[in-house]
């Protein structure tokens, strides 16, 4: 007979802990079980867990392997850090919080970027941090032509390879980067 128990005050009393769910194995059981138990109810707090070996005859040892707490949080919950080694994509450098942006290219090659972004939740004061991920992205290469520019979309703006706007009326020869309410794109202008 074994149990999962779980405190909230210490791990030094054990009347500090409650058993939250238990089985009876047959003796000399010789394969592999899987058991799981539900923590969501201890989800934002500081708990210790114990494995407790009980209430048994003639059953000397408990055998256990594998064993995970995995943390499954809300997308409330869930906040992240994150870093991007190619700003030039359109997505700042580092950031926190939600990854929103459009990917730009005004390459004529693909552009490769890596995020690396590490999932947390704020917890008693601080910070419990998940496992890093690093994202690969690639934001294609695309060239589009342009001989001439009309425009009655007041919502068109044009923007240089620097960065700054460029009224529609003024476009020289160039590659420029072309916003349309929340869609961009690159065109270069002959």
């Amino acid at each position: 007979h074994f149990g999962v128990a779980v405190s909230t005050k210490s791990n030094t009393n054990p009347d500090d802990f409650e058993t939250i769910a238990e089985w009876t194995t047959p003796p000399r059981e010789e394969q592999w079980r899987e058991y799981k138990v539900d923590l969501s109810k201890y989800a934002g707090k500081n708990i210790w867990v114990a494995l407790r070996h009980f209430d048994c005859y003639k059953q000397r040892w408990l055998l256990v392997d594998n064993i995970m707490i995995a943390n499954i949080m809300s997308d409330e919950e869930m906040k992240c850090k994150w870093v991007n080694d190619s700003p030039s994509m359109g997505l700042a450098a580092a950031g926190e919080g939600n990854i929103h942006f459009n990917a730009i290219n005004i390459y004529a090659e693909d552009l490769v970027a890596y995020i690396t972004v590490n999932a947390y939740k704020d917890v008693d004061g601080g910070k419990a941090y998940g496992r890093p991920m690093t994202f690969k992205v690639i934001v294609a290469a695309k060239e589009t032509a342009i001989e001439q520019i009309t425009t009655d979309d007041s919502n068109t703006e044009y923007y240089n390879v620097n960065g700054v706007r460029v009224p529609a009326a003024r476009l020289v020869p160039g590659i420029y980067i072309r916003r349309c309410g929340d869609k961009f794109d690159k065109v270069l202008v002959k």
